[in-house]
């Protein structure tokens, strides 16, 4: 890993295009070198932006999980999702990397740690032919 000496922004997964497009990561560059009085208004920001990016791109949710992590330690870390009423949020969000649905490989990750960190014996791990299944990639 390498240190970044300079704030900066990125977009990632297919909303990103969407976002880049609209100019909507341009306007936040200016953003960056401000300290935000509320994290919480800083966060809404960036939860306001998903959802306009949403309006135009169906493959992004409507409603978004934002973490704050102060770098020198001004803030608590915090971490809220933001919906509207009516809407339902997964209880398990879709891990996909590089167009590979990774979710059950992750979900079993945790299951695994959850284990050994209560002394449970190691949970067994499945055959190829299922890992193939259950990372098959999604278009």
């Amino acid at each position: 890993m390498k240190e970044v000496g300079d704030s900066f922004l990125f977009a990632n997964g297919l909303g990103a295009v969407t976002a880049l497009g609209d100019q909507k990561l341009a306007k936040m560059q200016s953003l960056l070198g401000i300290v935000p009085r509320d994290v919480a208004d800083h966060m809404k920001l960036l939860a306001i932006v998903n959802r306009r990016v949403a309006v135009k791109d169906p493959s992004v949710s409507p409603f978004c999980h934002v973490s704050f992590i102060n770098a020198d330690g001004r803030f608590s870390p915090i971490s809220k999702t933001f919906t509207e009423g009516g809407e339902s949020v997964p209880f398990e969000m879709a891990l996909i990397l590089g167009g590979l649905d990774l979710t059950e490989v992750a979900r079993r990750g945790m299951e695994s740690m959850e284990a050994f960190r209560a002394g449970l014996p190691a949970m067994p791990q499945p055959d190829a032919a299922q890992m193939n299944e259950e990372t098959k990639r999604r278009d």
